[in-house]
């Protein structure tokens, strides 16, 4: 993977392109399957920018490992760049496609006129995992809400994010929940490797746990898992700068080369599909033995962004003074369904 971007503009493939007030065009493949490969009549680039080698990333990752983009024409390149700066190059023009949370600093940039639009939903909590909030017994009683009120609770993404939303939201569904209100959580962003340790001392009273860190809590009786606190929708999504929105066909293409991935190669325990878990392995740098002990995440092969249930996190966010907006976003102001919907999915 290519070391950290130049601050030049890119992804300005020859031709092609349309503006991006139009709508996209209907898709209909010789064979009857809309996502079956339709090259673009000349080769196109687009350039990607993610944070890290993460699983969460796999329709990505695979669509380039495993040769998805080149059955479009598209010639991908997938830079590294830092957390803090993905949407901000995006927003620039520097590279064409990031990924982003429904989080109170990305809204905040659409909010305020950024052009930055969601066109593809990214991988969420299969039903069943253990992967979110847990709460330690001795510091907080799981079963009263009051009992959450000024007690620490540790995040991956602090405040701002759409999982301390869904927390909140739990917690009042809680017997006295209606009573707490989002200002009385106390929420500190925190290392994820550290997380079980500080909630196994008491440190702190609830922490969110991925995988593979909430298994050292797994047959500790000190903890338990708060089941139903944690979102089993898609929470983040893959977002286009306002230049690849102005490049219609190029769009579809590339949203229809990571829809094949996601329906080809990502759906159920895919872990035990040696193809694809060779190819993770390589990209994720990873021990193939290792990732295939881990639980993967999942994807939806309806592609549903979930945009409404993440947009109600901003009467959260607002509470807590994070939104520097002053009317709420809707959906329609946040996700560009053109993409999807060429591809004959029905999406909200």
């Amino acid at each position: 993977m290519a070391g950290l971007l130049a601050v030049t503009a890119c992804g300005t493939g020859g031709g092609g392109g349309t503006t991006a007030g139009q709508a996209a065009p209907t898709i209909s493949a010789a064979t009857g399957d809309p996502l079956a490969p339709a090259p673009l009549p000349q080769k196109e680039k687009v350039v990607v920018g993610i944070t890290s080698k993460a699983e969460s990333y796999a329709q990505m990752l695979l669509a380039e490992e495993l040769g998805e983009f080149d059955k479009e024409n598209l010639d991908v390149e997938i830079q590294s760049v830092p957390p803090n700066e993905s949407l901000l190059l995006t927003a620039q023009g520097k590279i064409d496609v990031t990924s982003s949370s429904f989080t109170a600093g990305t809204l905040n940039l659409i909010g305020q006129g950024s052009p930055l639009r969601w066109v593809f939903p990214g991988s969420y909590s299969p039903e069943g995992s253990q992967q979110g909030f847990w709460v330690n017994r001795k510091v907080v009683d799981p079963s009263s809400a009051e009992s959450f009120k000024g007690k620490k609770i540790l995040t991956s993404s602090g405040d701002g994010s759409p999982s301390s939303y869904e927390l909140w939201r739990y917690i009042t569904g809680l017997p006295g929940g209606k009573e707490i209100t989002p200002t009385d959580l106390i929420i500190e962003r925190f290392d994820l490797a550290a997380m079980p340790q500080a909630l196994q001392s008491g440190a702190a009273g609830v922490a969110q746990l991925l995988t593979p860190f909430y298994v050292a809590l797994e047959n500790d009786d000190c903890c338990e898992y708060l089941k139903g606190a944690y979102p089993t929708q898609t929470q983040f999504g893959w977002v286009f700068s306002q230049q690849m929105q102005g490049r219609t066909d190029v769009g579809v293409a590339f949203v229809r080369a990571l829809a094949r991935t996601t329906t080809t190669y990502l759906q159920g325990d895919y872990h035990k599909d040696d193809k694809v878990l060779t190819a993770l392995a390589k990209t994720l740098e990873q021990d193939k033995g290792k990732l295939a002990a881990l639980e993967p995440p999942a994807f939806d092969a309806t592609f549903q962004t979930a945009a409404a249930r993440n947009l109600e996190a901003q009467m959260f966010f607002r509470a807590r003074g994070l939104l520097q907006y002053e009317q709420d976003l809707t959906p329609d102001q946040v996700y560009d369904l053109r993409y999807l919907k060429a591809l004959g999915f029905h999406v909200s």
